[in-house]
């Protein structure tokens, strides 16, 4: 299905579609590098699969967005993705929120 990123309309941010894999990291990464200061959202409602690659990406993200005290909102994490966030302990790192809790 490959990934499909968006700019949010709303605030400063995008919107996933498909899967945070492998695949669709690379041009993912080059999207996020010049947004990585202040609050940065990532809406993940449409997010079917991730794998460690994927996980790897939006951990890198957010190492980022701590450098520059900024933080990183996910939106609408599947349940899933937000298992694996829980699994890891990175849901209780400093500089992230997943919304709605």
């Amino acid at each position: 299905m490959g990934l499909r990123v968006e700019p949010l309309r709303s605030v400063r941010g995008f919107r996933l579609t498909g899967d945070l894999d492998f695949f669709g990291i690379e041009g993912l990464r080059e999207m996020l590098r010049p947004e990585l200061h202040g609050t940065l959202f990532l809406d993940l409602f449409n997010v079917g699969f991730m794998d460690d690659s994927g996980l790897g990406v939006l951990a890198w993200a957010l190492h980022g967005l701590q450098k520059q005290h900024g933080t990183l909102v996910l939106w609408n994490p599947p349940r899933s993705i937000r298992r694996v966030f829980e699994m890891t302990g990175l849901d209780r790192v400093e500089g992230l929120r997943i919304d709605p809790p």
